[in-house]
C-alpha cells in the first residue's frame, strides 16, 4: 500500500489523511477498501495500497448502474452505504440492521456480499463485539478468496481489529498474510512495521521498517518510523545515516522538510547545535515561506548553544 498521502497511520500532522493510525481511523475508509472489489486488475492492488485515503461511493455505485440486471446489487450497496455511516456515527446496531436488509436483496455470489460482512465486521467492532467482528471478517475473507484471490483488504481490517484489542501478535499475523495473498500489496509490510514501533518492540520494527522501504523506497516517512524505533534503541548515529539518506536520495519530496526537523531535533539531543542550526538552514532554503518560523526555531536553537 503505498500510502502516497498518508499514513496510518499516525503521522496526520504532515500528511492529509483519514486512517491514520488508531481511534477508529480505519472506518473512514471503508469504501475504498470495497471498492477494491470493483476495479480492473490493473489496479486493484493500488487500490488496496491507498487503503486510507477516502472514496465517494457514488463512484462505487455508478459502476453498478446502467443495468436492469444489477438493480438488487444497487440496492444491496446503497443499504451498506447508509449502514457504514450509521456505524461512523457510532450506531452499530442500526448499522447491523441496514445490513441485514442488504443481505436479504443481495444476490448470491454478488460483490455486495462481501461489503456486507465487512460492514458488519466494522459494526461489530463499533459495539466492541470483538468474538463476533472476528467472525464476520472471517466470513468477508472466505468471500474474498472465492472471487479474487489476490484480495487481502478483509486481512487489513482484520489486523486493524486485532491492533484495538490488543492481540498483538495476532495482528501482526494478519498483517503478514497480506503480502502472501498479493505480493503488489505492502499494505502489510507497513501496518507490522508501525504496530512493532508502537508497541515498543523496536529491535523488530528496524528489519521490518527495510522491508517496507524495499518495496516502496519513495515513502519517506517510513525513514521516519525507523529513525524513531532507532532513537528509542539510542542508536542515534544510525538514526541521523538513516535521515541523511531519505534527504540524499528524494530531495523533492514534499516530506523532505519534516523529516530534517526530525534531524535537527535529534542532534540538538545529541549535543550537536551547530549542526542542527545548519540542518534549519537547509530548511529555510526549501521551505521559503514558513521563514519566519524557521528563523524562530534557528535563533531558539543559537541562544541554547551559548
Amino acid at each position: 500500500m503505498n500510502r502516497s498521502s498518508v499514513k496510518l497511520v499516525l503521522v496526520t500532522a504532515i500528511i492529509s489523511s483519514i486512517v491514520t493510525v488508531v481511534a477508529q481511523p480505519f472506518l473512514a475508509s471503508f469504501w475504498l477498501l470495497l471498492s477494491h472489489q470493483l476495479n480492473a486488475s490493473s489496479t486493484k492492488s493500488q487500490e488496496s495500497r491507498a487503503a486510507k485515503d477516502a472514496r465517494d461511493t457514488s463512484s462505487i455505485l455508478s459502476t453498478l448502474t446502467g443495468s436492469p440486471d444489477t438493480q438488487k446489487e444497487r440496492d444491496a450497496w446503497e443499504l451498506i452505504h447508509k449502514a457504514s455511516r450509521e456505524t461512523s456515527a457510532g450506531r452499530g446496531q442500526s448499522a447491523l440492521s441496514l445490513l441485514d436488509k442488504a443481505e436479504a436483496v443481495s444476490p448470491e455470489g454478488a460483490t455486495a456480499n462481501l461489503g456486507i460482512w465487512q460492514g458488519r465486521g466494522l459494526a461489530y467492532q463499533k459495539l466492541k463485539r470483538y468474538d463476533e467482528a472476528v467472525a464476520a471478517f472471517d466470513r468477508a475473507i472466505q468471500i474474498s478468496q472465492k472471487e479474487d484471490s489476490r484480495n487481502a483488504v478483509p486481512l487489513l481490517y482484520k489486523g486493524f481489529l486485532y491492533r484495538e484489542m490488543k492481540q498483538y501478535d495476532k495482528a501482526i499475523e494478519a498483517f503478514e498474510q497480506i503480502n502472501k495473498v498479493d505480493p503488489e500489496d505492502n499494505a502489510g509490510l507497513y501496518n507490522k512495521a508501525r504496530l512493532l514501533r508502537d508497541i515498543g518492540r523496536h529491535e523488530a520494527a528496524i528489519p521490518a521498517y527495510d522491508e517496507y522501504i524495499k518495496s516502496d523506497p519513495t515513502d519517506i516517512l517510513a525513514y521516519s518510523g525507523k529513525c524513531q524505533s532507532l532513537i528509542e534503541l539510542k542508536r542515534y548515529d544510525e538514526a541521523i545515516a538513516v535521515y541523511e539518506k531519505a534527504v540524499r536520495e528524494h530531495p523533492d519530496n514534499e516530506h523532505v522538510p519534516y523529516l530534517l526537523q526530525e534531524q535537527a531535533r535529534l542532534l540538538v539531543q545529541m549535543n550537536r547545535r551547530n549542526d542542527a542550526v545548519k540542518i534549519y538552514d537547509q530548511i529555510l532554503k526549501i521551505s521559503p515561506d514558513d521563514a519566519e518560523s524557521i528563523r524562530e526555531a534557528r535563533q531558539s536553537l543559537l541562544q541554547s548553544s551559548n
